[in-house]
């Protein structure tokens, strides 16, 4: 590691000296800056995107009895939120109010990610800000985070809240060199062990019992960069939810078990919204049809309502729960109005223009407990109950992503006279630290360099090419068809080019453009250890690029450029009369005293 850094610091200072030198001499440039092959791309760093995500396995909202009001609960909350022109203030959810994003102003972050095993408001007006917050992690990209974990031990405080252990993790990263490929620019996730009561009546008023108590739900949200066919990347948003079995209770008398089947830990219900930043954008589903068994049951008698997938569950609720039914009419005289609908997808409200949103849940659950005839029952009203509850949000309104490789050149000496020799060096990438939130190696390197006369009229010969190259001297080009992997954090692939200027060459500025493409492989995942899937990734290029004026040529005989200001020939002049007058004083003396 000392080596690495020994050696970045003489690169560093070769560079330095290198634009000091050329600092001096008029119409020369030295300075190499990346820029983008694919034009169709916006670089990474001056791209325009935006990423939101956010999924609860269990939410419930504007609870109360009597004087008591339980104004919101989140079991295994995540969020996620990405922006090429950073965040801001707080976000909340615009379907159930919950916390998005807190205020990241003075983060200055792009990026950002929450979760929690559960978050609880207790109280009147003051809930939300009162929030109780168990196992609660966030992250933001200013610098990037790292993966950052937070658990909270299994909680018992009587009649209020019971939970199992509840976990949170988040991550983030954002660089500008360079895209974060082969791993989320923003990650969260939250874990709820079984069992959760909330409002600990006798039963519980919501609870989460996994198989065997050992089950956890679990949400996960994430922001990928995805390539596309032609090198540039899109943007993707996804949320995985896993369900455990849930139970309402409408009061002593009530009560509505929900258990979705086969969503264990392989296989979770997933959400995504995509947009490739090319005119194409989706809304995909996956494991969206699981079997929900629903099971009623009022005063001691259990009802199965439906065992059924998903995609069946509306034809069955529906009849049994609509106005007039047999179930509807039971219910009301108990002073309980219950409504489950199934699969309800529309549009995020406030999604911004041209950007691809929805919103789901896999089950809504809205009960209210009125007045009773018999037996008298407390009032109750639970507003709002969602199972499985995902929002996604993705826009690129500038176009797609460009994933630039940062490639540098410098020429030493950056001034050569003519019967001398000079050597370029091209590093892959800049730097050590250039390719920092990459995840996914570089492959199959490939590099080429065009020589050319930027002005006068300079002559040279190539006498060496490193690592393999090959010259086409018609062309003026080089070429290095494989130059292998490059593991992010590694010191840079350096490449060099020995160049001798004939003694009688001609003076005037010499110009080099290298390009360099390669592939995407070998992801890891970073500190999440998932691994991104990113899109098309064994077929697509990435590359970067990197013009030199330099160095410049001096004729034989002319000297090096001068440093100062002004013609040197006056001053030589006026010191060889200064010498030649101090010369004739002391003849004069010796003659005068023999």
């Amino acid at each position: 590691m000392i080596r690495f850094r020994k050696r970045g610091l003489a690169l560093m200072g070769t560079a330095v000296l290198t634009m000091a030198s050329v600092g001096v001499v008029p119409a020369v440039n030295a300075s190499a800056q990346p820029r983008a092959l694919a034009a169709a791309g916006v670089p990474f760093s001056r791209a325009a995107f935006l990423a939101y995500g956010t999924g609860s396995e269990v939410h419930l909202s504007a609870v109360s009895s009597g004087a008591s009001t339980l104004a919101k609960v989140e079991q295994a909350f995540s969020a996620n939120t990405a922006a090429g022109g950073g965040l801001g203030a707080a976000m909340v959810s615009p379907v159930t109010g919950a916390v998005v994003q807190s205020d990241q102003t003075a983060n200055a972050a792009n990026a950002y990610g929450r979760g929690s095993g559960l978050e609880v408001g207790l109280g009147l007006s003051a809930a939300q800000s009162n929030q109780l917050k168990l196992g609660i992690a966030e992250a933001h990209a200013a610098p990037p985070s790292g993966l950052i974990t937070k658990t909270a031990i299994p909680l018992n405080i009587p009649g209020i809240l019971t939970t199992g252990l509840l976990t949170g993790k988040a991550a983030a990263a954002y660089n500008s060199s360079f895209c974060p490929v082969g791993q989320p620019l923003a990650y969260g996730e939250g874990d709820a062990s079984a069992p959760t009561s909330v409002v600990g009546q006798t039963p519980p008023l919501v609870s989460g019992t996994g198989a065997s108590g050992t089950q956890a739900a679990q949400s996960r949200t994430r922001t990928d960069l995805v390539a596309n066919a032609d090198g540039t990347f899109g943007l993707q948003n996804t949320v995985e939810e896993i369900i455990t079995p849930l139970t309402v209770n409408l009061g002593a008398a009530v009560q509505l078990a929900v258990t979705v089947q086969g969503n264990g830990p392989n296989s979770p219900f997933t959400v995504s919204t995509f947009t490739d930043g090319e005119g194409h954008s989706s809304v995909t589903f996956s494991n969206n049809d699981p079997v929900v068994k629903i099971d009623l049951k009022v005063s001691g008698v259990t009802t199965t309502l439906a065992n059924v997938k998903l995609s069946l569950l509306a034809g069955i609720i529906n009849p049994l729960l609509g106005t007039g039914s047999a179930l509807s009419t039971t219910l009301a005289l108990l002073g309980v109005h219950l409504s489950i609908n199934v699969g309800v997808r529309t549009t995020l409200p406030g999604a911004i223009a041209g950007s691809t949103s929805v919103a789901y849940d896999l089950l809504a659950i809205n009960a209210s407990l009125g007045a009773p005839i018999a037996p008298p029952l407390p009032a109750l009203t639970v507003a709002d109950v969602r199972l499985g509850h995902v929002e996604s949000e993705v826009a690129l309104p500038n176009g797609a992503i460009a994933c630039t490789v940062p490639v540098a050149k410098v020429a030493n000496p950056a001034v050569v006279q003519a019967g001398n020799t000079f050597t370029w060096t091209i590093l892959i990438p800049a730097t050590s630290a250039s390719l920092n939130d990459s995840t996914c190696d570089l492959t199959g390197i490939k590099a080429t360099d065009k020589i050319s006369v930027n002005s006068g009229s300079p002559t040279f010969t190539i006498n060496s090419i490193s690592n393999g190259g090959t010259y086409n001297a018609s062309t003026g080009t080089i070429t290095w068809a494989n130059l292998g992997t490059y593991h992010p954090g590694d010191p840079p692939i350096a490449v060099s080019i020995g160049v001798s200027i004939p003694a009688g060459s001609a003076a005037g500025v010499l110009q080099d453009t290298a390009n360099v493409t390669a592939g995407l492989g070998n992801c890891t995942g970073g500190a999440t250890g998932v691994a991104t899937a990113i899109g098309s990734v064994g077929s697509a290029i990435i590359g970067g690029s990197v013009t030199l004026i330099a160095p410049q040529v001096t004729a034989a005989g002319a000297g090096l450029a001068t440093t100062g200001t002004g013609p040197m020939l006056p001053w030589i002049a006026a010191g060889l009369l200064i010498l030649a007058a101090a010369t004739h004083r002391v003849l004069r003396r010796v003659r005068n005293n023999p």
